[in-house]
């Protein structure tokens, strides 16, 4: 028995008082069940992420139809509204 499993049945023999030669095997047994409660429970959540700043790096981004593109004037391809792209190493026609 390991992991948060064990530290259950750690915390309940240590408050249940139990003389040295007490059988702990049920204890450890409700310890590993409430463990496995546990874990189904918080994998079973449902975590939205509502805001996240991450850096996003592109080897390689493929155009369903051919553009016109100097990487050698500033290195970026505008986005829609004229914000900066990212600088793209490699630009390629996809099929």
């Amino acid at each position: 028995m390991a992991g948060l499993a064990k530290e259950i049945a750690d915390v309940y023999i240590k408050n249940a008082n139990l003389p040295e030669d007490a059988d702990t095997k049920p204890i450890e047994d409700l310890a590993k069940g409430l463990a496995i409660a546990i874990d189904n429970y918080i994998k079973d959540l449902k975590f939205n992420i509502t805001n996240l700043d991450a850096v996003v790096q592109l080897d390689e981004i493929q155009l369903l139809k051919p553009i016109s593109v100097d990487l050698n004037q500033a290195g970026f391809i505008p986005f829609p509204g004229g914000v900066p792209g990212p600088r793209f190493r490699v630009l390629r026609q996809a099929g």
